[in-house]
């Protein structure tokens, strides 16, 4: 091995737990040591992931001969890189190009020979042999040990598994998960994302086309991101625009046109692999009863300007290995450029005597035709669309909101439910970016005052925000957290003024009152609501450690009975911050509040980033436990920090009086 590719002698000696670990594949059943340890220069292998180097093993891999072979031969030769941390880091099996697999199967990465002026001997098909991947069966309850003398072993044992449920066809069985291919990107600078669900796939299965057009926003970032706007027919026709927020809705239109193709199943050749080439693309499609005159030339004249273009190619997926397909996906491919007429097809010809046009040869077009449509798509099939030419997959993801919060969201009637955020300081920011990122989508900001530098030792805006209105301000910032968040703001402090302003407020279904102002309390109760409104109001005591939490339900707001529950707490002390504890415990008694600027004194709320932070997480919970529960009597909640002996304890619901627990 030494010298091929990039892997070097023994110009460095495995550590003590590196050889533990090869020793502990002694004996092991399928397995077969081709050669130790040899150390690879990060230069030798293309992916990142290696870029440190990594050392690398020989081995051959065998699994039972009664197994079914004509997917999986019996002995197959593989390269094991371990990470020189080992036991910690990656460990990852690549077949090897001479004697390994050739296909690309489920659960592993599109299996072809690096590419490079430093060939490697194995290829980029490398498996996924992870625990919280299930797919080996029962062997996916497997916990992975962190020894170097069972780590490596247990990795070989799960590669000779994948390799018995290759062979049977069994990698993706019903009912497990369904997961895309891998279609290997041609640049990470370049991002589609689409927006599919279960309802837009139900439009879908009514349209009958299977080409068409489609118009793109692109947003400005570091990398292209192309976010589709709207699916036409050929024609023109809209047949489909998702739905998307504000930041991604205001994106302005790219002007290449793309293309949009649907087929009927998954493209894929020989198990899991898509198409590497051309070739191997047109015959998929032909496979499926098209061809590429039927997919591509209806549209070609529309891409003949010297760019490439973005097609995308559809077809259905479903939940669970198995079951029925629920969705669309759209998998970007980048076109190259077509034949551009007067470029790589010029018009030659010359005046004759009687001074009209004649047409002279030309080697670019094909022989019996004049240059025109046909002319051209014969020579974009036969120099452009070759078998030789590569297939440049795109990167491209459903941002679909049912695809992109399943790590944590709101349930409904939360998330669609339209919110008003009176309040854009410390306290409403932190609470309108956890209300955004779970999932709610509709929400109306409302605050008069700037922001200042002062604020952003707890606020969620940023230096540039400074000098901006909050409301403003805090609108944009939260139209960036989700693509489908659709949030605005009134420059003003409540009550709205002009009657635009009032019908947006009047729309809300939620008030969530973040002021801690007793003037705004008198205008929510005077404020005439045309329909029943749930109100919260929210505060927090100095150092943020209470926090008040009132909630009511109706078409009228109960200011008096909210002062009236607050009344008992007007002589119950504050809890102390932290930072006025000193080092012996004991707490500063010192009650001057901080103020901001020379000049004319002007004392600000004291309470650090995290408190607010705790604060508003814990309003946010109790707002979901109310909505959940469709609580509709008045109600206050007070929750304290607890400390003891100087240390942070945590967060109590407390209760006091006429105060509702």
């Amino acid at each position: 091995m030494s010298g091929v590719g990039g892997i070097g002698g023994n110009e460095r000696a495995p550590s003590g737990q590196l050889l533990a670990g090869r020793r502990a594949l002694d004996a092991l059943p399928g397995v077969s040591l081709l050669g130790d340890w040899r150390w690879v220069e990060g230069a030798g292998v293309s992916e990142t992931r290696w870029s440190q180097g990594a050392w690398a093993l020989h081995c051959l891999l065998t699994i039972e001969s009664s197994l079914p072979t004509d997917r999986i031969p019996t002995r197959t030769e593989w390269y094991v890189l371990v990470n020189p941390r080992y036991p910690r880091g990656e460990i990852k099996f690549y077949p090897a190009t001479q004697g390994g697999i050739e296909r690309t199967f489920q659960h592993q990465d599109y299996n072809i020979p690096f590419s490079g002026d430093r060939q490697v001997p194995w290829c980029t098909g490398g498996l996924c042999l992870d625990t919280a991947v299930q797919a080996l069966g029962l062997h996916g309850g497997d916990w992975e040990p962190d020894d170097e003398h069972n780590r490596l072993r247990w990795h070989f044992q799960r590669a000779i598994g994948w390799l018995e449920f290759a062979a049977q066809g069994l990698l993706a069985s019903p009912g497990d998960w369904f997961e895309l291919p891998q279609f290997p990107a041609a640049t990470h600078d370049v991002r589609v994302v689409f927006s599919e669900g279960t309802s837009s796939f139900a439009l879908w299965r009514g349209v009958r086309e299977r080409v068409g057009l489609v118009d793109f926003s692109l947003v400005p970032r570091g990398a292209a991101l192309f976010v589709v706007k709207r699916f036409r027919s050929l024609a023109g026709h809209t047949l489909f625009a998702p739905e998307w927020g504000t930041a991604l809705a205001s994106a302005p239109i790219d002007p290449r046109v793309g293309v949009w193709v649907r087929l009927d199943s998954i493209p894929v050749l020989d198990v899991w692999h898509p198409p590497f080439n051309w070739h191997e693309l047109r015959r998929l499609w032909l496979r499926q009863g098209h061809s590429i005159n039927d997919l591509l030339r209806p549209v070609a004249h529309l891409l003949r300007d010297g760019r490439r273009h973005v097609a995308l190619l559809g077809f259905p997926i479903p939940a669970k290995v198995g079951r029925e397909p629920v969705l669309l996906h759209w998998q970007a491919v980048e076109l190259p450029v077509l034949t551009r007429p007067g470029r790589d097809v010029p018009r030659c010809g010359r005046r004759n005597a009687s001074g009209r046009w004649y047409v002279q040869p030309d080697p670019s077009v094909p022989a019996g035709f004049r240059p025109g449509e046909k002319a051209y798509w014969q020579r974009d099939m036969v120099k452009v669309l070759n078998g030789g030419t590569s297939v440049d997959w795109l990167i491209s993801e459903n941002w679909h909101a049912d695809q992109i919060s399943t790590r944590g969201r709101f349930s409904e009637p939360l998330r669609s439910s339209r919110v008003l955020l009176l309040g854009a300081g410390a306290l409403g920011s932190a609470v309108g970016e956890m209300l955004v990122r779970s999932g709610v989508r509709q929400v109306t900001v409302m605050d008069g005052d700037h922001f200042e530098v002062g604020n952003l030792v707890r606020h969620n805006l940023m230096v540039n925000d400074v000098g901006d209105q909050k409301a403003r301000a805090l609108a944009r910032h939260l139209n960036q957290l989700s693509p489908h968040a659709q949030v605005d703001s009134i420059d003003v402090n409540f009550p709205p003024l002009s009657e635009d302003d009032q019908a947006r407020v009047r729309a809300c279904d939620i008030v969530l009152n973040c002021t801690a102002d007793r003037e705004v309390l008198y205008h929510l109760e005077t404020f005439e609501w045309d329909h029943p409104v749930l109100f919260v109001c929210l505060s927090v005591g100095r150092g943020a450690t209470r926090l008040y939490f009132f909630t009511a339900y109706g078409s009228e707001f109960l200011g008096e009975t909210l002062l009236e529950m607050l009344a008992p707490w007007a002589s119950v002390p504050v809890p102390r911050a932290h930072d006025a504890v000193d080092e012996q415990g004991e707490q500063d008694q010192d009650d001057e509040l901080p103020w901001a600027g020379v000049g004319c004194w002007h004392p600000v709320f004291p309470a650090r980033a995290d408190d607010i932070g705790m604060m508003a997480s814990v309003a946010v919970k109790q707002f979901q436990d109310v909505i959940a529960k469709g609580t509709v009597e008045p109600r206050l909640s007070v929750f304290e920090q607890q400390r003891e002996g100087g240390f942070f304890q945590g967060v109590k619901q407390v209760v006091l009086g006429v105060a509702c627990a």
